[in-house]
């Protein structure tokens, strides 16, 4: 039973770790993190803003709405395969 728990743990550690290097995408020469809070922001840049990328370079986003359409849809995708990967870890 502990052996099972432990690898439970392990493998969802694994899991999260994988999921958490796959938010990482590039835009514009900036490299972005589509996390839940980062999902939220890019809905409030608007054309020709300057938003900084997780190196804190300055990156000017032309279109917002590509922008947002990119952000939401690799968060989406990354957080479908987090919980299909779920159900089969804990089963």
């Amino acid at each position: 039973m502990s052996q099972r728990r432990f690898a439970i743990k392990r493998d969802l550690a694994l899991l999260k770790q994988r999921c958490n290097a796959q938010m990482i995408i590039v835009y514009e020469g900036g490299m972005f993190r589509c996390d839940e809070h980062f999902v939220s922001y890019s809905n409030l840049v608007q054309d020709n803003d300057v938003i900084l990328d997780v190196n804190t370079t300055p990156i000017k986003i032309v279109d917002a709405k590509d922008f947002q359409d990119t952000v939401f849809k690799q968060h989406r995708m990354i957080m479908n395969e987090y919980a299909e990967e779920y159900k089969k870890i804990v089963q």
